[in-house]
């Protein structure tokens, strides 16, 4: 992503209604944009704690050279 490109992400992330414990719209958002750059993409169960609807989300993204 070029600066332009990343400024246009933030922009359109930011119009997304997210109000504190009601970040599912933005959540599904972002995972659905991790998996299509080919992140393997899990929500935790922290929502419960704090009485919302959306957990922490975690992207990993496997390395491509062999461990030493």
């Amino acid at each position: 992503m070029d600066r332009q490109e990343i400024i246009d992400y933030f922009l359109e992330l930011v119009t997304i209604s997210s109000p504190s414990k009601d970040e599912r719209k933005i959540a599904d958002k972002l995972k659905y944009d991790l998996i299509q750059q080919g992140f393997a993409v899990e929500e935790d169960n922290s929502a419960y704690n704090v009485d919302g609807n959306t957990g922490n989300i975690i992207a990993r993204l496997k390395g491509n050279t062999e461990k030493p």
